[in-house]
């Protein structure tokens, strides 16, 4: 089930391309390799996690997680991972929303596949491409990546493409891409530190400061709750620490 992004035209998608109408993407795995390898990891008490673009791969996906859901270990709540959700569909939104698991996203996708994969896909389909705004208003429990070597691994630009739904270097005056699906600023910085940490089953441990948990942090040089998204691209990172200790400290 793993696909490419769909620049390739491989996400594996349930009508064919609005470009290609002869191409609907590609499936690497079988539904029964799918369910074998969801069936072994659960039995030994451990999630899967799934890259999948495209509605229909997604669809797939989510009804082997349907099929062999995880349960509690102990303190610790490891969870399915649908990784990307990027080409869903208000049914599958619907269905995520009532299962226990992450959709683990990547925000800098938008900056990076808009505007061309509104030809790829059209600009309907494409309204629930991108759509972190309606997971997180249905439930879903999201968590924000890079997808790294594929987009930069700064947090900060996955933060700024969430709030804006632009490339950075678009005018500040760009109504970005499918506005409402926007994130705030809190969303958007919560899906990087919280939402990680439950994707990892660690929302005990880190992710948020409080009593009892590691301190992991980084001290910016700026607010990140209250500046213009614009000034993400320029802020400095002042210290980083890491389970109480100082990793990184700016000259």
């Amino acid at each position: 089930m793993l696909t490419d992004q769909s620049g390739g035209g491989t996400a594996r998608l349930s009508e064919p391309y609005a470009d290609n109408e002869k191409n609907r993407g590609l499936l690497i795995h079988s539904d029964e390799e799918l369910h074998e390898l969801a069936r072994l990891a659960v039995k030994r008490g451990m999630p899967i996690a799934v890259h999948a673009i495209g509605d229909e791969a997604a669809d797939r996906v989510i009804g082997v997680m349907e099929h062999h859901p995880l349960s509690v270990r102990g303190d610790r709540r490891l969870r399915h991972r649908l990784i990307h959700g990027q080409f869903l569909r208000k049914d599958l939104i619907g269905r995520l929303a009532g299962m226990d698991v992450v959709v683990d996203v990547q925000p800098r996708f938008v900056a990076s596949d808009f505007p061309w994969v509104l030809e790829r896909v059209g600009s309907e389909r494409a309204r629930y491409a991108y759509a972190w705004k309606s997971l997180l208003d249905a439930g879903v429990r999201l968590a924000g990546g890079s997808d790294s070597p594929i987009e930069p691994l700064h947090p900060l630009l996955g933060i700024h493409a969430a709030v804006t739904r632009r490339h950075p270097e678009e005018a500040g005056d760009h109504p970005g891409y499918f506005p409402e699906q926007k994130l705030t600023a809190e969303q958007a910085l919560r899906l990087f530190t919280a939402g990680s940490a439950v994707a990892a089953g660690e929302e005990h441990e880190r992710g948020t400061l409080a009593v009892g948990k590691y301190a992991d942090m980084t001290v910016f040089d700026r607010d990140l709750l209250k500046v213009n998204p614009d000034e993400l691209l320029q802020t400095k990172a002042i210290c980083t620490i890491t389970n109480g200790k100082i990793a990184y400290a700016a000259p």
